[in-house]
């Protein structure tokens, strides 16, 4: 039984499309199944670990082999755009085998509709099982709700923002394909371009994307520091609320001296922090989620309005 015949649906396009990139589903879905025995097997070893020797502390043991193991997926969405832009789409504009089915009563917007639905059920659908693949895994550590980084693939694996990094990957993907036409260029061009965006989101978006919480205290705030929170400025308030931050005090400025005499010398009366609590984990993941698929949506109907304006006159 060949691989395509699990899927008596498709004609037309979709068979096309299907048949041409067979392999490279083919690996994806064992990559998925990897996974998938990778989280059978951290489940596993939990459930044999009765005193906890090997999941202790969240930068050790098993816990740090599941962050090891989520690090390479930042790559995923690009790996994904960068595919859709090179194989799926700039290659067959670039040895012009795209007229061969525009000539058999395909338009050009049915042609390239047929292989986003592919690349998208496989790519999208993937993506949601590894997600909750890792959900599971991570559920089975007896720590914290949250002990991952707010700024590293884990965060992004652990919620819809990894489908939604993928889906913009495609519709970069799309987009650089019909504009470049040559294979090797829009691959590069699209993997650079989503890596830069994910940048961007790591670097300065994602603590912008919810209300910071501020906390503040007469004591020094204990949990600011704890597994889960995002701490990202601290220091203390002086009588007229004027923030100062504890930098200097944590420097050279500070040399000599307590922390709290350098920040009483300067005006501080009472700590404060601002933080993204473990709370805030979904509302940011579905906010970041949102505004990926906006722009992927947005990409990918630019990119059917460049098709149709180059390929005006071609089959309807």
């Amino acid at each position: 039984m060949s691989a395509l015949s699990v899927l008596p649906n498709l004609r037309g396009p979709h068979w096309v499309a299907a048949r041409q990139h067979r392999s490279t589903a083919k690996v994806f879905a064992v990559v998925v199944l990897m996974a998938t025995l990778l989280v059978t097997g951290f489940l596993t070893a939990l459930n044999t670990d009765p005193k906890e020797t090997l999941s202790k502390g969240a930068d050790s043991g098993l816990s740090a082999l599941l962050h090891t193991s989520l690090t390479p997926l930042a790559l995923l969405p690009a790996l994904v755009g960068a595919f859709v832009a090179g194989p799926l789409v700039a290659r067959e504009l670039e040895s012009g085998t795209y007229t061969w089915l525009w000539t058999q009563s395909v338009s050009p917007a049915r042609w390239l509709a047929a292989k986003l639905a592919l690349v998208s059920a496989v790519a999208l659908t993937g993506t949601t099982v590894l997600v909750l693949a890792f959900r599971t895994a991570r559920n089975g550590l007896p720590m914290g709700e949250f002990n991952f980084s707010w700024h590293d693939s884990a965060y992004e694996m652990l919620g819809p923002v990894a489908v939604a990094q993928c889906a913009l990957g495609i519709g970069v993907g799309t987009l650089v394909g019909l504009l470049v036409r040559r294979t090797v260029p829009a691959m590069v061009v699209t993997a650079v371009t989503v890596v830069v965006i994910q940048s961007v989101f790591i670097l300065w978006l994602r603590e912008l994307l919810w209300p910071v919480q501020t906390l503040v205290s007469n004591k020094p705030i204990e949990s600011a520091n704890t597994v889960g929170v995002w701490n990202f400025a601290e220091g203390m308030l002086t009588s007229s609320g004027e923030r100062i931050l504890s930098d200097p005090c944590n420097g050279t400025e500070g040399v000599g001296m307590t922390f709290e005499k350098c920040m009483a010398g300067k005006g501080g009366v009472t700590y404060f922090v601002d933080v993204h609590p473990t709370s805030h984990f979904w509302p940011m993941q579905l906010v970041e989620t949102g505004i990926l698929l906006a722009v992927a949506a947005l990409a990918v109907t630019v990119a059917f309005r460049v098709l149709r304006g180059r390929h005006a006159g071609s089959t309807s």
